[in-house]
């Protein structure tokens, strides 16, 4: 039973360092997202972070599903940032080249 203790900590451990990492990547991506992505960051998601790691402190299956729920909520949600982020980048030069011809016919 101890090995099994062991492998879940370490397995824990490593999964809440990749969700560190994910959590600093959202936050790069969120610097060109809209305001509606920063608030669901800032108030839930972000959030969810420090309360996988309290539960990390109590070590067991039910903390390695909530750090596992909370990574896919990340990925997720990073996914739909640049998603927007692409879709933002696509439209804005169109919009420009047309107030640009606009300009030229008046």
């Amino acid at each position: 039973m101890p090995a099994t203790t062991e492998v879940l900590k370490k397995d824990l451990r490593k999964s809440i360092v990749d969700l560190k990492k994910l959590g600093s990547e959202i936050r790069g991506d969120l610097r060109a997202a809209g305001a509606d992505a920063r608030k669901q960051w800032k108030h839930f998601l972000e959030p969810q972070l420090a309360n996988v790691e309290k539960l990390a402190k109590n070590i067991g299956a039910a903390s390695h599903e909530a750090v596992a729920r909370t990574a896919a909520a990340f990925s997720a949600f990073q996914a739909s940032i640049k998603t927007t982020n692409k879709t933002t980048k696509k439209s804005a030069p169109r919009q420009r080249r047309r107030s640009v011809a606009a300009k030229r016919a008046h």
